[in-house]
């Protein structure tokens, strides 16, 4: 597996999966190492994932001090998650005596995705009609899993439009367990769509598929 030889990307993924229960059972305590391996190879989004998981006593005994390392160790290495934990305390804090707002950061979410994916989906005068082509990334058993699968791509290839609209749907069947389809699009042609598959297929370790979805 990748992961055994030392993708520090390898095991974030992993780590994502064991969390969530993707392809197996949830397992706390496995996503934490997964993700400890991953950090401390320098991979910034896995530092800040074991920095909340210390936070929280998620898959390991609550460390104050330990989250803090990782929280700094992820800021130092750009990631914008953690500066923004680490910087939020300062936006709060009394100044002459005044009432003070508190500002939290932003995570409301269009079917739990972040707030800057909504204006993609604002209609644009200039911008030719949609053709319904979009790219299904994962049929997730949690909305969180589809929504850290999305995020864990976008760390690792920021050259990745930022303004693409992304939806997780909820379906569901008779006598099945409901899941959660990330879709990404809308795309110009299917060459587009799969071209932007093959970037990521590498990295997600799991297929992507074009869809023509004029419903949505």
């Amino acid at each position: 597996r990748l992961a055994d030889q030392g993708s520090a990307r390898a095991s974030a993924i992993l780590g994502m999966m064991s969390r969530f229960g993707e392809g197996g059972p949830v397992d706390l305590q496995k996503a934490y190492d997964f993700y400890l391996e991953a950090a401390r190879a320098g991979h910034p989004p896995a530092q800040y994932q074991v920095a909340l998981m210390l936070a929280s006593g998620e898959g390991v005994e609550a460390s104050d001090k330990g989250a803090a390392y990782w929280f700094t160790q992820a800021a130092e290495n750009g990631y914008d998650k953690a500066i923004d934990r680490l910087t939020q305390p300062l936006l709060t804090e009394p100044n002459d005596g005044s009432p003070q707002v508190q500002t939290k950061p932003s995570r409301r979410w269009n079917l739990t995705l972040p707030d800057n994916f909504k204006k993609a989906l604002a209609p644009v005068e200039t911008r030719p009609q949609r053709l319904g082509i979009k790219v299904q990334l994962g049929a997730m058993a949690t909305k969180d899993a589809a929504i850290d699968l999305w995020q864990l791509i976008r760390d690792e290839l920021p050259e990745i439009d930022q303004d693409l609209p992304v939806t997780v749907s909820r379906h569901s069947e008779s006598g099945q367990a409901e899941i959660y389809r990330l879709r990404v699009g809308d795309f110009g042609s299917v060459v587009q769509a799969r071209g932007f598959c093959r970037s990521i297929e590498n990295l997600s370790r799991r297929p992507c598929w074009v869809v023509a979805d004029h419903a949505q």
